[in-house]
């Protein structure tokens, strides 16, 4: 059996200069590389323009040590006493210019841990750099935003993403009209991340994508809609989560109902680490893009504990 393979995933940028729009940006940061020059960054934007993609890519390209904390999951002053600290302050670093610290949705962190990443920061930054990304500058502390250098992204333009899903049509031996690949750029409101994965819904099991089934959807899946159906459900109240998921149904298809409850599961990381947990467990096994309404039914069942007839 073939497994299912991520397209956001496989076509992720390897080198920066790869990395699809926000070219202000990727070409301050190529500049630091080549100089191995590096102020504590701050990226700040909405999702899916390449924030996490460059954090990752800068300790790669410079092959210095880093770690990496999820502030969804790792929000409080302890993982900053017990993981971040430890890691900073060690000198051995093997030769490099210095090592990084990755603060994945720093917005997340706790006001404690704020706190503590900003002294933390200040004193080891010949050493230690941290770089950060937060879709939410709002929710950070004024003090830990000033310790960073500010690097604001904006939305991929469709004229940046269409050339990137034409390259990942040519890679996949999928023939595709410029027109229909604009109709994804434009739906994807400049989130190149949910651009590609609706362009892969549309391939799925076609050798070209068809006009038909780009304008078949609403490609952007519905957000709000999807976290009130999953949230009612792990309240008990089965019945009217079942109401807001037909109400999702009639607009779009059961896949998106499922490839959407994952980029809030795994992306922006809306719920708690227990109810992920338990959102994992009750998820049904295989490909989302074959799953079908009583799938996403029986899911539903399972996080309001209830047992559903078929």
């Amino acid at each position: 059996m073939t497994l299912y393979e991520d397209w956001a995933e496989k076509y992720r940028p390897r080198t920066i200069k790869n990395v699809v729009g926000n070219a202000s940006v990727t070409k301050a940061v190529r500049r630091m590389i080549r100089n191995k020059n590096f102020p504590n960054m701050m990226l700040i934007g909405p999702p899916g323009t390449g924030k996490s993609t460059i954090v990752k890519l800068i300790p790669k390209t410079l092959d210095v040590d880093f770690i990496e904390i999820n502030a969804a999951s790792q929000s409080g002053i302890n993982v900053v006493r017990d993981d971040i600290e430890p890691y900073a302050r060690t000198l051995d670093m093997e030769g490099s210019p210095f090592k990084v610290v990755i603060l994945d949705q720093v917005d997340r962190f706790s006001p404690d841990a704020q706190q503590a990443s900003l002294q933390l920061a200040e004193e080891v930054s010949v050493y230690c750099k941290f770089l950060a990304t937060t879709n939410y500058a709002g929710k950070l502390n004024e003090a830990f935003l000033s310790r960073f250098r500010v690097f604001q992204f904006v939305s991929i333009s469709p004229d940046d993403m269409v050339p990137a899903l034409m390259r990942i049509c040519k890679s996949e031996r999928i023939k595709a009209k410029k027109k229909d690949l604009r109709y994804i750029a434009n739906a994807a409101r400049g989130d190149l991340r949910q651009a590609v994965k609706a362009l892969q819904t549309a391939c799925e099991g076609e050798s070209k994508l068809r006009s038909d089934i780009v304008r078949e959807f609403n490609w952007v899946p519905p957000y709000k809609s999807i976290i009130s159906s999953v949230e009612k459900a792990m309240k008990g109240e089965f019945t009217d989560s079942v109401k807001v998921l037909k109400n999702i149904l009639a607009l779009t298809q059961p896949k998106w109902f499922f490839l959407g409850l994952q980029d809030k599961l795994f992306y922006k990381r809306v719920f708690t680490e227990e109810e992920r947990v338990l959102i994992s467990l009750a998820l049904p096994e295989g490909n989302p893009h074959a799953f079908a309404e009583q799938d996403a039914i029986i899911f539903l069942a399972r996080l309001a504990g209830t047992v559903y007839e078929l």
